[in-house]
């Protein structure tokens, strides 16, 4: 069920805790800047695998964008 198009309900991630991973420098600077334009104003940047479960492990993440493909 998705939203209806003419819904006045808009996304607000201002205050949420946002763990993006990605491998790469680009994929990281691109995931950082679409959800920066959503309104998260509290990122963290992980570019591997055991530094995000570091995190996780002492912050409480309210959303986890993830790349699944590994870097060539």
């Amino acid at each position: 069920m998705g939203l209806d198009p003419n819904s006045r309900v808009r996304y607000n991630l201002a205050e949420a805790q946002v763990l993006l991973l990605d491998a790469t420098p680009m994929g990281l600077s691109i995931l950082a800047q679409a959800i920066k334009g959503l309104g998260a104003r509290q990122l963290h940047l992980c570019s591997e695998v055991e530094q995000a479960k570091a995190l996780v492990r002492k912050e409480q993440i309210d959303l986890a964008v993830v790349d699944s493909l590994p870097p060539r």
